[in-house]
């Protein structure tokens, strides 16, 4: 599954290792585990009420992504692995928001945090994230595996993933892709967090389930299918 998402980023994808297929397949387990969940907690919502959610949000995510030439999957998702789609959940460490900007990130994209608090509207805040992946992808390229990069730029910070590369490229070490950082990351001079590690895989899990929808009993169209005329 992982060349055929990949794809859905942009082309020439690296292929995958099975190593990375199992690192995607645990998490589609543990998101199809959840599909009879009756909790409304965070994180052990029925994945059936989490797409029914996402559903109501695609359109206007879709064309936030097209309008920067940035793949629709990346913001769907991304949003997937932030929020499970909740559009004004609070982090612990104050991030906010469908896509969970930190207020500093808000107001560098142009949302007010007063007197009322726009990373609270999915509209603004998904037109700003596809902004702010724009100008990652800028930093990190725009082929399949610069776009696994951005997105855990998006997760950790710019910096951390720069630092990071830099690791790799020391050492010689090909593809320069999320992948190659997960499989490397005892080598690296700072090395990703559990939720960094599981960042991309998580993404390609929650794209799985989004665009195979029927597989796994969701009744809902393939979320990158959702346009603005269907909203």
């Amino acid at each position: 599954p992982g060349k055929n998402l990949e794809k859905m980023l942009r082309a020439n994808p690296s292929a995958p290792t099975p190593k990375q297929i199992t690192w995607i397949k645990k998490h589609v387990e543990a998101y199809a585990a959840k599909r009879n969940s009756l909790s409304t907690a965070p994180g052990r919502e029925s994945i059936k009420a989490v797409y029914a959610r996402a559903s109501v949000y695609a359109p206007f995510i879709i064309e936030a992504f097209r309008a920067r030439n940035l793949p629709p999957s990346l913001g769907l998702y991304i949003a997937m692995n932030e929020t499970d789609y909740h559009p004004c959940t609070k982090s612990a460490v104050g991030a906010k928001g469908l896509f969970s900007f930190m207020p500093r990130t808000a107001e560098r994209y142009g949302l007010r945090l007063a007197p009322e608090d726009e990373r609270c509207d999915p509209r603004k805040i998904a037109q700003a994230a596809a902004r702010y992946l724009e100008d990652l992808t800028r930093l990190f390229g725009q082929d399949a595996d610069a776009m696994t990069l951005a997105m855990l730029a998006y997760n950790c910070g710019e910096s951390r993933v720069a630092r990071a590369i830099e690791d790799l490229r020391a050492t010689n070490i090909q593809p320069t892709s999320f992948w190659t950082l997960l499989e490397n990351n005892a080598r690296l001079s700072v090395p990703l967090n559990a939720e960094s590690q599981n960042y991309a895989p998580r993404f390609f899990a929650a794209a799985i389930l989004g665009e195979n929808p029927q597989r796994f009993g969701l009744e809902i169209q393939p979320l990158s299918a959702y346009t603005a005329a269907a909203w």
